[in-house]
């Protein structure tokens, strides 16, 4: 079986120098490897391929056989590094924290241990029954997030 450390020992050598970061390696059943990585401008396919290269070099296909797709992780899945954070930051996610609470806000600021939004937050009145939307400042730390994803809007 492939070893996930030496796949990402792999992509170390492969983007030491450059902007590129991992975000994920994924190794599943019949050496399906799986490999996210992005930079702050987006990665480009040629440095994709490039790096599809360089940890092929490194495994034996005689020793073991292996199917590799190494692409950006793309809009739809969730954040999962520092880095994409700070990539994303003046863009709204949607957060949905580990107590269910769910968050819409810009991105504002990214620290080790979380970031800070400015989000949408329902504010009831005093004598009224409704309530209105304010945009206040909410510091969530990493660990209290369950997932993270770029709000994306389509105009049509």
């Amino acid at each position: 079986m492939v070893i996930k450390e030496d796949i990402e020992k792999l992509i170390h050598e492969a983007i030491s120098g450059t902007e590129a970061f991992l975000v994920e390696v994924a190794i599943n059943q019949g050496n399906f490897i799986r490999v996210f990585l992005d930079e702050p401008n987006g990665i480009s396919m040629d440095e994709c391929v490039r790096i599809s290269k360089a940890i092929e070099a490194g495994i034996d296909r005689e020793k073991e056989d292996f199917d590799l797709q190494v692409s950006s992780p793309g809009l739809e899945n969730p954040l999962r590094v520092n880095k994409q954070y700070i990539k994303n930051i003046g863009r709204e996610l949607k957060v949905e924290t580990n107590d269910k609470k769910r968050i819409v806000g810009e991105l504002l600021e990214v620290e080790t241990t979380g970031i800070t939004l400015n989000a949408k937050v329902k504010v009831k009145t005093k004598g009224s029954k409704k309530s209105k939307i304010e945009f206040q400042s909410i510091i969530l730390k990493f660990e209290d997030i369950k997932s993270a994803k770029v709000n994306l809007h389509f105009k049509g």
